[in-house]
């Protein structure tokens, strides 16, 4: 039980706003570069000739983050230069005014400027409140072998589908929501996207969002910078039903060892049998159990029910950690001349969940533990477990109480069982 006061704290703890400030946790995202992206596809040049402006770029400043609508999205600095002569500008970009620095030795104004790439917008330079040009950021199709799409990965599950912009820098995101009757859930899939050469025909900037609720295609026309037509398609694949009660089932064989008082089984080989169900309550919240069952001449057998809640959430939702706070009900029996023991325990736990581990589509890497703080009847179970929907999972248990002892580990191989609701 002190293990669990000790867990509720941190959740409390981390769950601050000062926690918060310091560790990425709940909604925070820390984005990643995954795309090589070269800055001379993108082209930045006044719409009005202006004696003396420079546009470059500061090379090595590209930076992926995540924008207001959770989109990552490629940034980098624009230097504009402009001479002494022009007066003191100020420079209108996205609903902001900036002014910039004089330096005194090269008789010039500077500015740098974040320009989202793929929704550049446009810089409008003004003097004594007169507008003298516009800077706009020309965009290439890319022309390198090189990747140039990126697919968060919470678009993974949905084996999602882009044709017509093959020849473009892209980003694509996609978010899941559930919609009907809590018995009859239906998927629906927002997806959201940018690309470096595509507009509406009528200007409207990215991103734009496209919805899926099944396995059809969703068309949509662009334009490209020399105003030629594209058309492109969408399609994800997407279950007919969300159940949130889903079950598994693993075997496998343990090495298992018991004892009761002076009599003592050493350790051997023996059969084992998992059952694991997860009901989700919200995105982030379920009530997991598990049952395992270990026999050679004894019987081992250890179930619990845990409250399961996300409280960290990193690297753009690759990397959870998981407090496990519940309760067990643990069986031994030694042989048929030694009385059943049955108790129930409180060890408490977590898990910490890798996923799309060593970058391959969909699959998890979860480590989990258990452990016990009595003193008089100690207890770990520790889990290493990884793959897709059929999984595989090293498990060791070990149990004591007074003269009654219990160790078993060995592998297991995990499969997918039923869903419900």
């Amino acid at each position: 039980m002190k293990l669990s006061l000790i867990l509720l704290l941190l959740i409390f703890v981390l769950k601050t706003p000062l926690a918060q400030s310091l560790i990425p946790f709940g909604d925070v995202r820390i984005g990643e570069a995954p795309i090589p992206l070269d800055l001379e596809d993108f082209n930045p040049y006044a719409t009005k000739p202006l004696k003396g402006l420079q546009l470059e770029f500061e090379k090595q400043s590209v930076q992926w983050i995540r924008d207001s609508s959770n989109l990552l999205i490629p940034r980098a600095r624009l230097k504009i230069t402009l001479p002494k002569t022009i007066g003191p500008p100020l420079f209108y970009y996205l609903g902001e005014v900036f002014s910039g620095e004089f330096i005194s030795d090269k008789l010039t104004y500077e500015i740098d400027l974040w320009i989202n790439l793929f929704n550049p917008g446009s810089i409008t330079i003004k003097t004594n409140n007169e507008i003298l040009s516009k800077v706009v950021i020309g965009r290439k199709t890319s022309q390198k072998s090189i990747p140039s799409k990126l697919i968060d990965y919470s678009c993974a599950p949905y084996d999602l589908e882009f044709t017509g912009l093959e020849d473009q820098y892209m980003s694509v995101g996609c978010r899941l929501e559930q919609i009907g009757p809590s018995h009859q859930k239906k998927p629906r899939l927002i997806v959201t996207w940018s690309a470096s050469n595509a507009l509406l025909a009528d200007g409207t900037l990215p991103p734009y969002r496209t919805i899926l609720r099944g396995g059809n295609v969703a068309p949509i026309e662009v334009i490209n910078n020399l105003g030629q037509k594209l058309n492109v398609t969408i399609k994800a694949s997407l279950p007919k039903r969300i159940h949130r009660l889903k079950t598994a089932i693993g075997f496998g064989p343990y090495r298992f060892e018991t004892q009761s008082g002076e009599q003592k089984r050493e350790e051997k080989w023996a059969p084992a049998f998992m059952f694991y169900g997860k009901y989700d309550f919200l995105a982030t919240t379920s009530l997991r159990f598990f049952n395992a069952t270990v026999s050679r001449g004894s019987l081992f057998n250890n179930g619990g029910v845990y409250l399961a809640y996300e409280i960290a959430n990193l690297f753009d939702g690759r990397v959870q950690v998981i407090p496990l706070l519940g309760a067990q009900i643990l069986n031994f029996n030694y042989n048929k001349d030694v009385p059943n023991r049955n108790k129930v325990i409180y060890p408490q736990g977590f898990e910490a969940v890798w996923r799309h581990s060593f970058g391959i589509k969909n699959s998890h890497l979860i480590y989990g533990m258990f452990i016990s703080g009595s003193n008089t009847e100690p207890y770990k179970n520790l889990w290493l477990r990884w793959g897709t929907k059929i999984f595989g999972e090293l498990n060791y248990i070990e149990w004591k109480a007074g003269t009654q002892r219990v160790k078993t580990y060995g592998v297991s191989i995990g499969l997918p069982f039923l869903s419900f609701l």
